[in-house]
């Protein structure tokens, strides 16, 4: 399969999930990419990874409380995309996280649910308060969105490891 096609079905699939999505949340790092040859690259990304992994479950427990241990059906959807492992040369770029939500109980985005996010984002040691929650109109246009960089030869982008795909969203 060329690197075309990939990605054209790379695009297709993360568009289809993205479909279920209602929110979009855009997580900034303080890792920062500027100058960091591959191997720091690596360990930047590995570190970003692995704090993702630990934030998770805290942000499964804000969009569904406890349903999501509960009950497969309240896993929350949660599509990850890790954008500026490609970018070294801009000072002002960090590694950060765009993610497509849904699968949850709107009405748990209440006053104190970004209040809580933040705070569990920072507890991570990586994270910053700088944090972005949008409603979506178009879920399949932010799935285009999460996947931009595959386009500009990050195939990586999109992390399908980190993701979180409900399995009765896919048929499976």
């Amino acid at each position: 399969m060329s690197t075309a096609e990939l990605n054209y079905q790379y695009e297709k699939f993360s568009s289809e999930l993205a479909r279920f999505g209602t929110h979009g949340l855009t997580l900034q790092t303080k890792l920062y990419t500027c100058n960091s040859s591959g191997s720091g690259m690596e360990r930047k990304v590995d570190n970003a990874k692995q704090a993702f992994r630990e934030f998770r479950p805290k942000l499964n427990r804000l969009l569904t409380g406890n349903g999501w241990v509960r009950s497969a059906q309240k896993l929350p959807l949660v599509l990850v995309s890790l954008e500026g492992s490609k970018d070294n040369y801009d000072r002002n770029k960090s590694l950060h996280f765009h993610l497509t939500l849904g699968n949850f109980d709107v009405k748990r985005l209440d006053v104190d649910f970004l209040e809580k996010l933040v705070k569990h984002w920072c507890d991570t040691g990586i994270g910053t308060d700088d944090i972005k929650l949008t409603s979506l109109y178009d879920a399949s246009g932010f799935g285009g969105y999460c996947s931009k960089e595959v386009w500009k030869s990050n195939n990586e982008c999109i992390d399908l490891m980190l993701s979180q795909i409900p399995a009765h969203l896919t048929g499976i």
